[in-house]
């Protein structure tokens, strides 16, 4: 597997990082400059880059898009100087960190990994989605388990998340379709069992679209199709009618009614509350924003006076912080940090993604076939969905996700034959 292996490594990294308990800080530098070992890594996949550019005689294209797309994010980040100076360091911080991320899809991209290295790679990818699965499961039966992280709603809603935390549950979310539509029952049972231990609304919405649009745009239109999907709807209508009161008494279905009825008591109006935060933002500088990785900085510039005023200081400092420093939603977020012009440049990055990664007339009968089916589906799903999670975001596992599946469907299309869009 080669380099590949490294990237394998990464995922793990990433993980022993989110636990307390694990790999930490290595050296930090104040004003939200770290070192850690999954920077290093990230050095490492761009110096191989580097090299692989320089000496290699080989037609290493790097796509227009992310030249243009990395290159606005610089100059987005370089206006905090003016902004907000003493925000410079931890902005630019954040910009180096995405910038690292994307090289991702090039360190992928560049391999030499042949069919069989890059098939062992996708196998190493569903190991680690299927061990996270089981942390979620058994973070679910040990919930007082130190290791886990776990949480409860002030409705008493139980939350598992593993290690990985609640982005578990949007990350599951490509595993589980992949595993339906290869049709290996085991890994979608193990999925399913802990997408619904997470209660992850926006992860269930994000599934409940895929499957839609699996039935819509690739199920083939023929008689028996039809009639197995109109008989499967007549069996579960009425097992789901009879079944209301227990299905009622669901974590999903009580989390779903507490959104409307105990708003206040659920996360849902603390995301509510940091949209109110992040229009107030976009309505101050609607055009360039506040510089790309600022508006973590920018808020605390704005919103901390006014804690202080009243005594609150330490609340801004503690739970305030973390809430009202993320918007919760990766368009609204780029909209407040880089303006209009950046929201554009955002949506266009995402659109010229998903098209270069487009192989026409794919074989059907191709090893790469259903997970090519899968990414293109998931990618096209994942960013028109998921709107209630900034996942742009420098330790993000969705945003290494989603460049990862990017650098394997650009190796894919290589291993095709085709020529890069």
């Amino acid at each position: 597997m080669g380099k590949l292996l490294l990237l394998i490594l990464f995922y793990w990294v990433i993980l022993l990082e989110n636990g307390d308990q694990f790999l930490g800080t290595l050296v930090n530098l104040g004003n939200g400059l770290e070192i850690r070992l999954s920077l290093i890594f990230k050095l490492i996949f761009l110096v191989l880059n580097f090299l692989t550019l320089i000496h290699f005689d080989r037609k290493f294209g790097i796509p227009a898009y992310l030249i243009w797309f990395s290159s606005f994010l610089a100059l987005s980040t370089a206006t905090v100087l003016l902004i907000s100076p003493g925000n410079f360091l931890q902005a630019l911080s954040v910009n180096l960190h995405i910038q690292l991320m994307l090289n991702i899809i090039l360190f992928v991209k560049f391999s030499k990994a042949n069919e069989g290295q890059m098939l062992t790679f996708i196998t190493f990818l569903r190991i680690f989605a299927v061990i996270n699965a089981v942390l979620v499961i058994l973070s679910g039966i040990f919930p007082d388990f130190e290791l886990f992280n776990n949480m409860t709603s002030k409705t008493g809603i139980q939350r598992s998340f593993g290690i990985m935390g609640d982005e578990v549950s949007v990350f599951l979310t490509f595993f589980l379709y992949e595993a339906i539509i290869s049709k290996k029952w085991i890994s979608t049972s193990l999925y399913a069992v802990a997408l619904i231990l997470t209660v992850g609304l926006g992860a269930i919405f994000t599934f409940l679209v895929l499957i839609i649009s699996h039935l819509i745009f690739v199920t083939p239109k023929t008689k028996i199709n039809a009639f197995l999907l109109t008989g499967s709807i007549l069996l579960l209508a009425p097992v789901i009618f009879f079944s209301y009161k227990n299905i009622s008494k669901t974590p999903v279905f009580q989390r779903i009614t507490n959104i409307s009825k105990q708003s206040d008591k659920e996360s849902s109006a603390l995301r509510m509350l940091s949209l109110q935060v992040a229009w107030d933002m976009i309505s101050e500088k609607p055009v360039l924003g506040y510089g790309y990785g600022n508006y973590a900085g920018a808020v605390r510039e704005k919103y901390r006076p006014k804690f202080v005023e009243i005594g609150r200081e330490q609340f801004f400092d503690g739970s305030a912080a973390v809430i009202l420093a993320s918007s919760f939603n990766p368009y609204i977020q780029m909209l407040a940090e880089s303006g209009m012009v950046g929201l554009i440049a955002f949506i266009l990055f995402l659109i010229f993604l998903y098209r270069a990664t487009k192989i026409p007339e794919f074989d059907k009968n191709s090893a790469f076939y259903t997970f090519y089916s899968a990414a293109r589906m998931w990618l096209l799903v994942f960013f028109i969905t998921t709107l209630s999670a900034s996942w742009l975001l420098p330790v993000s596992f969705l945003f290494l996700l989603v460049v990862t599946l990017t650098g394997v469907l650009y190796k894919i299309k290589e291993l095709n034959g085709s020529q890069y869009s």
